[in-house]
């Protein structure tokens, strides 16, 4: 929904919660490998790989993905502070915001270094993660947590999902 309508029973909240950005246009992979790309210290595609936090660490650095299919996406930026799921209603619920961390790559290889972004990948026990990444000292930090975490997003992330 463009227009930001979130409803709440009988009430309506009408907001801008997402502005949409841009579109995004990723390539197809044979295979992607996250611990391959995703190693602290390591420089990859000229990124430098700074920071791997510990949910990242614990529930997406084994997967292997392949292959990872080209895909057309939609980037949209967050302008309230707000938890997942008035996020993931306004972007099509899990089928409107899953990626694959393949895909997440080939965005942040990309994109501009002064903003954080996220994507909602799938992690250990198949269960959908909040993927964070953005770059601090001249190298990439990337993190994850549960949906519905304890705290929100801050305004200026930016998200990616399939429709906008």
């Amino acid at each position: 929904m463009r227009d930001g309508i979130i409803s709440k029973g009988k009430a309506v909240m009408s907001k801008l919660l997402l502005e949409y950005v841009s579109p995004v246009a990723l390539p197809a992979l044979a295979r992607f490998s996250v611990p391959e790309i995703f190693r602290e210290g390591k420089i990859t595609d000229g990124m430098n790989i700074l920071m791997v936090g510990e949910d990242f660490a614990a529930h997406l650095l084994d997967k292997i993905e392949d292959p990872v299919p080209a895909i057309g996406l939609h980037l949209h930026e967050l302008r309230e502070s707000v938890s997942d799921r008035p996020i993931m209603t306004l972007l099509g619920e899990e089928v409107g915001v899953e990626i694959t961390a393949g895909q997440f790559w080939e965005f942040l290889k990309t994109a501009k270094r002064t903003h954080w972004y996220v994507g909602y990948i799938r992690g250990k026990g198949g269960l959908l993660r909040g993927v964070h990444a953005g770059w601090m000292f001249e190298g990439l930090h990337i993190e994850s947590g549960p949906l519905n975490r304890s705290h929100g997003w801050g305004v200026g992330n930016r998200f990616l999902a399939h429709g906008s």
